[in-house]
């Protein structure tokens, strides 16, 4: 089930550096953007808290997406 949600984390090869470390960054620049982005978009009166809510819940993916990297790299998922 994991892997049909998080599919990406899955594509790195057991022991791969370069797969590895690509995928922690593209997971930290969506991060990153999705962060700054609904920052801005928070401010607005009426649509505000929903966009707190879709960033918060973007965020969580993510940072679970970065959970998932590390633990298929090391090898304890599969």
């Amino acid at each position: 089930m994991l892997k049909q949600i998080w599919p990406y984390p899955y594509k790195i090869k057991k022991g791969s550096l370069s797969s590895f470390i690509w995928e922690l960054v593209v997971s930290v620049v969506v991060i990153a953007l999705v962060g700054f982005l609904f920052s801005i978009l928070s401010g607005v009166a009426i649509i505000g808290p929903i966009f707190v809510v879709l960033g918060s819940l973007i965020e969580a993916y993510s940072i679970v997406n970065v959970v998932l990297c590390v633990l298929v790299f090391l090898g304890i998922t599969k």
